[in-house]
């Protein structure tokens, strides 16, 4: 052997890497107290966080062909986020080396510390897809021919055996949240905003359900007539506040719950999903505020990222794609089944919409036919539902001509002449609704005629000295609102746990300024009638 050769030995010597020997997970959890190297497939992951000291942390579940069930936990510690592995799809595979073998309260964990000694490798668990790491804890790591191996065996048990996130006894669709109940939640995260008033963040999840009506929705007609007001309600889902794009984003149908931090907004920021991302919540409380449900979100809370073939995501789309195609696609799941409604519409061909789809309607004028539910009327004293003309005669000149049509001099859908709006009357009816479904909440303005034909043939007068008058329409507001006529005395506590009927609208939206439709965008109820 010639020098030259001699020397090519031994830097070939020089340059093999070191060699690991890894354990099947089974094998690693009777190695308490060692250190180990392993391969796993991430079925739950948990999005960093801090820890009450100075470090990070993440924890996953692992599982590999050898222990499947219930999978082994594993916390990763670090000094700072960017050193914290970032799973993208649960059933990806990890790489660990040096990770310590524990026992905690009798159940074995691995505990990695990425800043010490621990390192990991995260790869793509698809078959055929790169060996190339999409994240590693050292630029310096190893990786050969026995990786590929590895590798390709796992892959190929993935394909016959696919990630199932369990279900567990209290995990509950958004339909099925009660007050007060702690829960978990397999949801759609769809948009996050963080600069709610007294919340840094909220996050807004959907699962395709319809949340049940609350029975304490419904106001007494002498309570405080802003409660129900958008500005009032931070944490509903403000839909006049989104981009276009946003709004056309969205689903047409199923609750958007708001998900509301108990924590400091420091601790949940790293925690953040991205957008779009399916995840399953752990440990979370509902609660009811301005008759709507929220999701809080505690210390005790988790969030584990789902990938795109989890079973419980499958379950999701599949139950919300038959849905959406069924023949009571524009209804909500909780409206009684055979259909029963205090009204009756002009359109009864038309099918109807939810207000989500309303409101993220792509033209700024539409007519639509909804069902819902009336949460409060303004305002709160009948005898100030009519106004002198003049009071209004402006304002629905300015709503006329955002409908006019242009070859027939008409109000789109009300079929009558801009110059009858103009024409002095007395009185007219200028009352404001606010409606509900499950999907969104709205103010629509009932005024003139339309308000006419609503409350069937009470003409608008001046009430102050119309007790006739002012009684019946009392008891249509209380019918509305679902609240008994015969015990309007009691305390509006008592009345609170009424819950409102379900009413069939038409609904009309237009706008009050040309320059700016969408900003100035208004919604009006007509071809309504409420018999009786």
């Amino acid at each position: 052997m010639d020098i030259g050769s001699s020397r090519r030995e031994r830097k070939t010597t020089m340059a093999i890497p070191e060699q690991y020997e890894y354990l099947r997970l089974r094998d690693a959890l009777v190695s308490m107290g060692q250190r180990v190297n392993f391969y796993g497939i991430v079925v739950e992951y948990e999005l960093p966080k801090t820890t009450r000291g100075s470090d990070v942390m993440c924890t996953m579940t692992i599982s590999d062909m050898s222990y499947d069930t219930p999978g082994l936990r594993v916390l990763i510690f670090g000094d700072k986020l960017d050193s914290l592995p970032r799973v993208k799809v649960v059933g990806d595979i990890i790489r660990f080396h040096r990770v310590t073998m524990q026992n905690f309260n009798g159940i074995p964990q691995a505990v990695a510390n990425v800043s010490k000694f621990s390192a990991y490798v995260l790869l793509s668990g698809k078959k055929d897809d790169s060996y190339e790491p999409y994240q590693t804890s050292s630029k310096g790591f190893t990786f050969e021919q026995h990786d590929r191996n590895i590798i390709d065996l796992i892959r190929d048990w993935i394909v016959t055996h696919p990630i199932g996130t369990g279900g567990g006894e209290y995990l509950v669709q958004i339909r099925r949240l009660k007050e007060g109940a702690f829960f978990d939640l397999c949801c759609k995260v769809l948009y996050v905003h963080n600069h709610a008033p007294d919340y840094a963040i909220l996050m807004y999840v959907w699962d395709g359900t319809d949340a049940q009506p609350v029975d304490d929705m419904a106001l007494h007609l002498l309570e405080a007539d802003n409660a129900y007001r958008e500005d009032m309600d931070p944490k509903h889902l403000p839909l006049s506040r989104l981009s276009q794009d946003v709004l056309r984003s969205l689903p047409s149908k199923g609750t958007i719950l708001p998900v509301v931090p108990d924590i400091p907004s420091e601790e949940l920021r790293p925690q953040l999903p991205p957008l779009g991302a399916w995840v399953k919540f752990r440990n979370l409380t509902c609660r009811i505020r301005h008759g709507s449900y929220e999701a809080v979100f505690m210390r005790e809370s988790k969030i584990s990222l789902l990938g795109p073939d989890s079973k419980l995501v499958k379950d999701c789309e599949g139950n919300y794609q038959q849905r959406a195609f069924s023949e009571e696609a524009g209804l909500p799941e909780w409206s009684p089944k055979p259909l029963e409604c205090l009204t009756v519409t002009d359109y009864e061909h038309v099918p109807f919409s939810t207000l989500r789809e309303v409101f993220c309607h792509a033209q700024v004028t539409q007519k639509f036919r909804c069902l819902v539910q009336v949460v409060a009327i303004w305002p709160v004293k009948v005898t100030d539902f009519c106004a002198p003309s003049s009071f209004r005669q402006k304002q629905m000149t300015l709503e006329a001509h955002s409908m006019k049509d242009n070859t027939a001099g008409k109000v789109a859908g009300y079929g009558r002449d801009l110059s009858q709006i103009n024409k002095p009357n007395g009185y007219t009816y200028r009352i404001q609704l606010t409606v509900e479904d499950p999907t969104a909440r709205i103010q629509a303005y009932l005024c003139a005629e339309d308000a006419t034909r609503f409350f069937n043939g009470h003409p608008p007068a001046d009430l102050h000295n119309n007790g006739i008058v002012v009684d019946a329409l009392e008891r249509k507001a209380y019918k509305l609102l679902g609240l008994p006529f015969n015990n309007k005395a009691e305390n509006s506590s008592s009345l609170r746990k009424h819950s409102p009927p379900w009413i069939k609208c038409c609904l009309k939206s237009y706008y009050l300024d040309k320059e700016n439709p969408w900003s100035s965008r208004r919604f009006r109820i007509f071809g309504t009638t409420l018999p009786g």
